[in-house]
C-alpha cells in the first residue's frame, strides 16, 4: 500500500531520464542502484525502490578548492573558540565573584530572616573557594569593593554592607517618578549600621 504522502512514482526509465538531466546540467556523473530486496515470490520484479549517487568529477573538485573561486555563501557571523575575553584581569574576575557571592548571601539572609541589609565579613568571604583561589588580602578585597557601586565597605574595613533587595516583579505606579524612572526608597550609602562584635 502506498504511503499517503507518496505523490508520484517514477518508473526506472523516468528516474534514469531525470538523473541524466541533472548530470548534464550540473556536470556530475551518476550511478543508479536498487534499494530493498524484492519479495521472495517476485524476484523478477527487481528492487522495491531506486536510488542514485551523484559524483562531481575530480577535476572540478580540484578547481573548486582554489582560493580564487567565487563562493555562493557570505560569512555573516564567525566565532573563534575559546570566547573568553582574556583582556580581563584577575581583579575584574574577583570583583564579579564578590558581587555575585555578596548578593547571593544577602538574598539568603533576606529569605531566611527578612533582613533588608546584611553585614558580611571579608574573612567569611575568604572561606569560599571562588574567592580563596585568588589568594589576596582582606585589604585588597576591601579596595575592590570600594570601587563598586553595588556594595559598601564599613568603616572597620573588615565587613561589607549588602542591601538585600528581593527580586520583585514590575515596579508599581508608586515606585515610578514623573519621568517614568524607578525611584529607590533608600540609598545604601545612607544606611547606618551598628556592629555587634562578639569575641
Amino acid at each position: 500500500m502506498r504511503h499517503w504522502d507518496h505523490k508520484f512514482e517514477w518508473t526506472r526509465e523516468e528516474f534514469g531520464s531525470y538523473c541524466e538531466g541533472v548530470t548534464s546540467r550540473h556536470g556530475y556523473t551518476h550511478e543508479l542502484f536498487g534499494v530493498g530486496d524484492p519479495p521472495a515470490d517476485q524476484v523478477t520484479v527487481g528492487p522495491c525502490s531506486q536510488g542514485a549517487i551523484f559524483t562531481r568529477p575530480a577535476a572540478r573538485l580540484a578547481s573548486s578548492s582554489d582560493t580564487n573561486t567565487c563562493h555562493a555563501y557570505e560569512v555573516v557571523y564567525s566565532v573563534d573558540y575559546p570566547v573568553a575575553d582574556k583582556s580581563h584581569t584577575p581583579d575584574y574576575h574577583l570583583t564579579n565573584e564578590l558581587l555575585y557571592l555578596c548578593n547571593r548571601l544577602g538574598q539568603d539572609q533576606y529569605q531566611e530572616e527578612g533582613d533588608e541589609v546584611s553585614v558580611i565579613s571579608i574573612a567569611r568571604l575568604q572561606t569560599f573557594p571562588s574567592i580563596d583561589q585568588y589568594r589576596v588580602s582582606d585589604e585588597h578585597i576591601a579596595q575592590l569593593v570600594r570601587a563598586t557601586e553595588q556594595l559598601r565597605v564599613l568603616d572597620d574595613g573588615l565587613s561589607i554592607l549588602v542591601c538585600n533587595v528581593p527580586e520583585s516583579p514590575e515596579p508599581s505606579e508608586s515606585d515610578l517618578s514623573e519621568d517614568g524612572d524607578f525611584v529607590a526608597d533608600s540609598n545604601l550609602h545612607d544606611i547606618e549600621v551598628e556592629l555587634e562584635v562578639e569575641w
